[in-house]
């Protein structure tokens, strides 16, 4: 039974060492839809790091999942402003505090415009890459941080193209 227990035992370890790493760190997320595209696209399998933000806030840049204000649905968008800064759109580009955000990383711009809102101290201003199919900030405004699940980490299926090997 000695060589059998420590077996179970390692087994047993190593279960509940997965179940607490995807409860408390890590887990896996779907991208459903078009905002963020080309970062990521609709039926991405992403790594998304929930602990990362007990550790510091959320960053200008950043792209992070998050539990939709305005309903029951999880969103995955970038952040844009961070507390205490004012966020304006003129002709789809984006002002932070007055000074042009460079962002090339979009997908399309559009022409939306934003009148001047101002972050607060616990939120965060979201918009999704894909600006002309993303409902974000724009549409419901800055987003508490207890809205935010976590940081996307990596896609990992479909394979990145490093590894495609077709």
């Amino acid at each position: 039974m000695g060589r059998l227990g420590a077996v179970l035992r390692f087994l047993l370890f190593a279960v509940l060492l997965v179940i607490l790493t995807r409860a408390f760190f890590f887990s896996t997320f779907v991208v459903q839809g078009d905002s963020m595209q080309h970062t990521l696209g609709n039926g991405d399998h992403v790594l998304v790091n929930h602990f990362i933000y007990h550790l510091r806030p959320p960053e200008r840049g950043d792209i992070v999942i998050l539990n939709c204000p305005m309903g029951d649905e999880v969103l995955v968008k970038r952040v844009i402003a961070e507390p205490g800064e004012i966020v304006e759109i003129e002709d789809g580009v984006v002002y932070i505090n007055g000074a042009a955000l460079s962002e090339p990383y979009l997908s399309g711009s559009g022409d939306s415009h934003l009148e001047p809102v101002k972050v607060g101290a616990a939120e965060v201003f979201v918009m999704g890459d894909n600006r002309r199919d993303s409902s974000d900030s724009r549409d419901f405004g800055p987003i508490a941080r207890s809205k935010i699940q976590g940081k996307f980490l990596l896609v990992f299926w479909p394979l990145p193209q490093v590894l495609d090997w077709n």
